[in-house]
Order: structure tokens, then C-alpha cells, then sequence
């Protein structure tokens, strides 16, 4: 592939572009979705997916096109070329990077797991929906889902590598009476018992839901525990706004801050660890063929680096982090260190509040200060004398990313690899508990 990749590379330079880059990626995949406890759809597929980006006079073009026909792009390459010449010269233009040539594409990333997994996917559903059953789950909802990837980038200035990888989710919606409980996992590859975990966990706060009094709860400003699954949709948010493309364009709410200002509770550190073997987006180096490395984003809740490519770190003046995204820098693996508490011991520590199992529709009302809503999905926990106390239906959290940072008060020591439609990156992350957050009702 790297030798078919670099002669495209040549052919699109010669036809008259200044500088080429070439991703592409070859996806094998497997899925099984459960509905009412039983598989309700198991599919296989495989997808070509390519990526360009072209320069010519500071002018840049970045598209994509599902083909394994690489004839069809020589074939659009008038149309490439009209397309760019109509373009204004890009104001983050930046000189595509030397390569480092003797980075070493990662060789442990392909887990015999997840190729088992895709042989005979409807094992693995079975044992979902045997532990949800045996943990007293009435009825379950989810999705299996394991893939094989070969990725390859080819640049003009001679970068060329592929690297193989695997990847493994899987997510349960356990119901009980009225009441529901979620839970998910994401890695390279997995453990039946990390299946099986998935389900207990779905159950446990299903069961919680059910048997615990329903009660209303008033609008106002509440402690919390925020599970993986909260925590890890809100890191999505959190590390797209340390992208170096919105401090350049001001649209992070960090777009204020710089590097050693204190953004958060001194407890709290989020890094990106790339070379991690068992998160599913490892990678030995970015779409820029840049060598990745570990990258510390906040240390004990001060700003270390903003996420950069060569782009922004160019007009930052700064050095890329090796994290392009050719426009928009992206994150690998994020990590949050875990703290002191056992989950138990959270939820003692928290008095009186709410523990929120999950949410769904995430929406900024403010980007810019980071203001946020999001609605409760699944069981939400009354916490009275550090015991459940009782239940509430969906209610909306409705505060601000910078607040809720400010107001991190405890972290579990677990750390989950955690993973559904919810979130969009590959994390590791532990309970947390925050205070003064402010609830509403949905409307």
C-alpha cells in the first residue's frame, strides 16, 4: 500500500500541486446490535476511506473519498486542481514538516480478542445478555462492535508508513420495570470479563433506579457524582477546546488562557498518551508523519500545552504536540489521573447530591465561555447521608465546562476504558465528584 500511496503522491506533485499528504485507511468490521435481549442485527463489512490534503500557493484543500480505486482520484485531479485555484491563501498555512523517517510504526496494536470476536460475534452477545439476565436485568439493549484497521500516510516530502490496529466496543442499556442502567467499554482489544463488567454495571444501576423511592427534585445548584460515561463525553468537549486551532480562531473557552495558568482543581491532570498497546487510537505518528509522543494537557489543574499540528503551532509559536489533523489538531488516547477515593467512599463523601449514571445531547448555549446543557440518560441516584435514597427521572445539567473544572472535589482510584455513542475518543477515566453544579428540568 505505501508503495501504490507514494506513487499517487508523485502523480498528483507532478500534476501541480506543491505539497500532498495521503491517509488512507482499510477497515474490516464487525457488529452486532441487541434489542429486547436479543440480536437484532449482525453484519460485516469492509471500507476504503481516503483522505487528501493539497497545497498550492499557500492554499489548501482537504477532502475525503470512500474508493478503492486510487485511478478515480488521478481521474479527479482537474476537478482538484479548479477547486483550489477558486481557493484565498490560508492564513494557518504552514510547510508540511520534515518526517521523521525512522519512526517505527507500533506493532503490538492487533489483539487476538477482537479477531475473535469478529470470527464468531454472536458468543460474545450471548454472554452480554446471560450476565445482564443473571444480575437481574429484565431486558437489554446494546452493541458489539470490533474492527481491524490498516492505516497508511504517504507525503511529498517522502513520509511513507502503515500501521495495523485493532479495536474493541461494547455497550449495554439494561432495563428494570421502568428503570434503566448503562455502561460501556472501549479498548484495543478486551477480556470476557470486561464484557461481562458491562453488564453488571448497566444492572446495578437499574436495579438502584427501581427500587429506590421516585422523587422530584428541585431546580438548584447540587453536588454530584459523574460516572465514566459523563465524564468521558464531557473530556470530549473539554479537549477539543485545547485544540490549537481555537485558541487561534477564539473559539475555546480556553482561548484566554495560556500555558501555566491554573484552569482547574489542582487534583486534576488529563493526558494523551499515544503509545498506549490496549486503547484503541494508538498511533507511532500523526497525519503529518510526525513521531507521536506522551503529551501532558493539564498537570494538577494547570495548563501545560495546548493539542497542536504543525499549523498551529507555527503561528503560536510553539512545536507541534504530533497531534494533526491536518486543520483541526485531534487527540490519541486521553487519560485523567485517578485520585484517592473508592467509589464507595465517593458516594459517603458526597453527603447529600446526585449520582448520574449518563447523559446524551451535549449542546453549547455559549462556545466561547464554555456554557453547556446536557440531559440525563438512565438512572439518576439521590444521595442523602452518603446512601441512595432514592431516584429522579431525566433532569439537565446546565452550567459551564471552566465551572465544573473550578469545582472537581474527588476522583475514584479505578480508571475505566469507557466507550458508547457518546464518546467520541478513546479514554481512560475514573468516577469524579463535583460540587455546586446546576440542575434543571428538561423541558
Amino acid at each position: 500500500m505505501t508503495h501504490v500511496l507514494s506513487d499517487l503522491v508523485k502523480r498528483l506533485s507532478s500534476a501541480g500541486f506543491d505539497e500532498v499528504i495521503i491517509s488512507m485507511e482499510y477497515v474490516d468490521r464487525t457488529m452486532v446490535k441487541i434489542a429486547n435481549s436479543q440480536p437484532s442485527v449482525a453484519q460485516s463489512w469492509s471500507e476504503v476511506l481516503i483522505d487528501l490534503s493539497l497545497t498550492k500557493d499557500k492554499k489548501i484543500l482537504v477532502t475525503s473519498m470512500t474508493t478503492s480505486d486510487l485511478d478515480e482520484i488521478l481521474r479527479e485531479t482537474p476537478r482538484l486542481l479548479e477547486q483550489i485555484n477558486s481557493l484565498e491563501p490560508s492564513f494557518i498555512y504552514a510547510k508540511i514538516p520534515e518526517p521523521d523517517r525512522e519512526v517505527s510504526p507500533l506493532t503490538n496494536l492487533v489483539k487476538n480478542s477482537t479477531m475473535k470476536f469478529m470470527e464468531d460475534p454472536g458468543v460474545y452477545a450471548e454472554i452480554l445478555v446471560n450476565k445482564a439476565h443473571e444480575e437481574g436485568g429484565e431486558r437489554v439493549a446494546g452493541a458489539l462492535d470490533g474492527y481491524f484497521k490498516r492505516r497508511c500516510i504517504a507525503t511529498s516530502n517522502g513520509f511513507e508508513k502503515c500501521e495495523d490496529s485493532t479495536g474493541f466496543t461494547v455497550y449495554a442499556r439494561v432495563f428494570v420495570r421502568d428503570s434503566s442502567g448503562h455502561w460501556g467499554y472501549g479498548g484495543s482489544g478486551f477480556d470476557p470479563r470486561d464484557i461481562e463488567e458491562v453488564a453488571t454495571k448497566a444492572a446495578y444501576y437499574a436495579k438502584e433506579a427501581s427500587r429506590a423511592k421516585s422523587m422530584n427534585l428541585d431546580p438548584g445548584r447540587y453536588n454530584v457524582i459523574l460516572t465514566p460515561l459523563v465524564l468521558g463525553n464531557f473530556i470530549d468537549y473539554i479537549s477539543m477546546a485545547l485544540s490549537g486551532l481555537g485558541k487561534i480562531l477564539g473559539t475555546s473557552f480556553f482561548a484566554k488562557n495560556n500555558p501555566g495558568d491554573q484552569i482547574a482543581n489542582e487534583m486534576f491532570t488529563l493526558k494523551d498518551l499515544p503509545h498506549r498497546d490496549d486503547m484503541m487510537s494508538s498511533t507511532a505518528f500523526d497525519d503529518e508523519g510526525l513521531a507521536t509522543r506522551d503529551n501532558i494537557l493539564i498537570e494538577r489543574g494547570v495548563l501545560k500545552s495546548f493539542i497542536h499540528n504543525t499549523k498551529t503551532a507555527t503561528i503560536l509559536e510553539t512545536r507541534s504536540t504530533a497531534n494533526a489533523g491536518w486543520i483541526m489538531p485531534r487527540p490519541w488516547n486521553l487519560r485523567v489521573e485517578p485520585g484517592d477515593f473508592d467509589e464507595e467512599e465517593l458516594v459517603r463523601e458526597l453527603r447529600r447530591g446526585l449520582l448520574i449514571n449518563n447523559n446524551w445531547y451535549t449542546r453549547y448555549q455559549n462556545v466561547v465561555e464554555g456554557q453547556f446543557s446536557t440531559v440525563t440518560r438512565d438512572a439518576v441516584l439521590v444521595i442523602e447521608n452518603g446512601e441512595v435514597a432514592g431516584s429522579v427521572k431525566r433532569v439537565r445539567i446546565a452550567d459551564s465546562f471552566p465551572s465544573l473544572l473550578r469545582n472537581i472535589r474527588g476522583l475514584g482510584k479505578r480508571l475505566y476504558k469507557t466507550r458508547w455513542w457518546e464518546i467520541r475518543r478513546s479514554v481512560e477515566l475514573p468516577y469524579i465528584m463535583i460540587e455546586n453544579v446546576n440542575i434543571t428540568k428538561p423541558e
